[in-house]
């Protein structure tokens, strides 16, 4: 069955959409703010974001999802009409872009086809996710216990999708003192931090370096 979350501030759009999608026979799981996705532990092939979102917008939520996850279907549902607002949301990775109000039916024809699509590529939910509750990685393999700074670098490298993250922003999670020449100790800890994920999920690019930058 595919799984689907709907990231939706709105309660009363967000219940009537979840139950809808439902009825018409898929496993749907709904959130209030961007924060909630990187905390559940939850399996999904298809999101549905909305863009105006507390804290996290929806086009920083997506940058984080594409950077973890290339596989999953992404549908924009927005009340942003401007032509300058559908093709950012193109740009950060959506797969479709609806405005509201949006006929249920439409939405639901969105999903069908966005649904058959990952079963005929075999796409959808073949990433890890990252546990916050309970500091943890689950991957297609099995999963691995993090440390809270583990958990803390994962968290921002999705938040900062392609723009990536500099040396001196590591070294603040990871509590390293850059000006005690301690830069070793940052590719210590993102080496082990690498072999965790490897563990989980069979790939040894789960986390690049760049040289020059970070």
């Amino acid at each position: 069955m595919t799984a689907i979350t709907l990231v939706e501030d709105n309660d009363a759009l967000r219940d009537l959409t979840v139950k809808y999608l439902k009825r018409a026979g898929y496993d749907v799981y709904g959130l209030q703010d961007a924060e909630d996705v990187f905390s559940h532990d939850r399996r999904t092939d298809i999101y549905i974001i909305d863009l105006n979102l507390p804290e996290m917008s929806g086009y920083e939520l997506i940058k984080g999802i594409r950077s973890a996850n290339d596989a999953v279907a992404i549908i924009i549902l927005s009340a942003r009409e401007k032509v300058s607002d559908i093709v950012q949301g193109y740009d950060v990775g959506a797969d479709v872009y609806l405005t509201k109000p949006c006929d249920p039916e439409i939405l639901l024809a969105t999903v069908q086809r966005l649904s058959r699509k990952l079963k005929l590529t075999g796409g959808g939910a073949s990433n890890f996710i990252v546990n916050l509750p309970n500091s943890e990685a689950i991957g297609p393999n099995s999963k691995c216990d993090l440390s809270k700074r583990e958990v803390g670098v994962l968290q921002n490298l999705a938040v900062a999708g392609e723009r990536g993250m500099e040396r001196h922003e590591l070294a603040d999670i990871l509590g390293v003192d850059l000006d005690g020449n301690n830069t070793k100790a940052i590719d210590v800890s993102i080496s082990r931090l690498r072999k965790k994920l490897s563990e989980v999920w069979s790939t040894a690019h789960i986390i690049e370096t760049r040289r020059g930058y970070g």
